[in-house]
């Protein structure tokens, strides 16, 4: 129970991360670029 509540807890992160990335990227070239 408690095993599938952590892996519930670090996929959504996860995706967070992922969502927050994809996000903030064009800004990221932009200054880079």
């Amino acid at each position: 129970m408690s095993q599938a509540i952590m892996v519930r807890r670090f996929f959504s992160s996860f995706i967070y991360q992922m969502l927050t990335f994809v996000v903030h990227l064009p800004n990221i070239v932009k200054t880079t670029a």
